[in-house]
C-alpha cells in the first residue's frame, strides 16, 4: 500500500511542476488555489495576511479566472488591483 501511494506521488509530480508550498496547476477551466500558497500567503489583507484571512480574495480570483478565462488572475493580482 505504501508502495502503490509513493508511486502515485511520483507519477503527479512529475506530470505537474510542483513545489512544496505552491497551489498546483491541475489544467482545467477554474484554477485551484490555496491561501497558503508562498506566493501570496503572507500578501498584507487588512490587519492580517492572505493565509489567514484570505479565503474570500482567494475563492474570488479562483472564479474570475475560470468565468474570464484568464490565468493570470491570482490572489496577488486581486490584491495589487485593490490597492491602485
Amino acid at each position: 500500500m505504501l508502495r502503490n501511494m509513493c508511486l502515485v506521488i511520483l507519477l503527479v509530480k512529475k506530470q505537474h511542476r510542483f513545489e512544496q508550498g505552491e497551489t498546483v496547476e491541475i489544467n482545467r477551466k477554474f484554477p485551484y488555489y490555496i491561501q497558503w500558497d508562498k506566493r501570496w500567503a503572507y500578501d498584507k489583507l487588512g490587519g492580517t495576511n492572505v493565509a489567514i484571512g484570505g479565503c474570500g480574495p482567494t475563492c474570488v480570483a479562483m472564479a474570475l479566472s475560470g468565468i474570464l478565462d484568464d490565468k493570470s488572475i491570482t490572489p496577488k493580482t486581486l490584491q495589487k488591483k485593490r490597492r491602485c
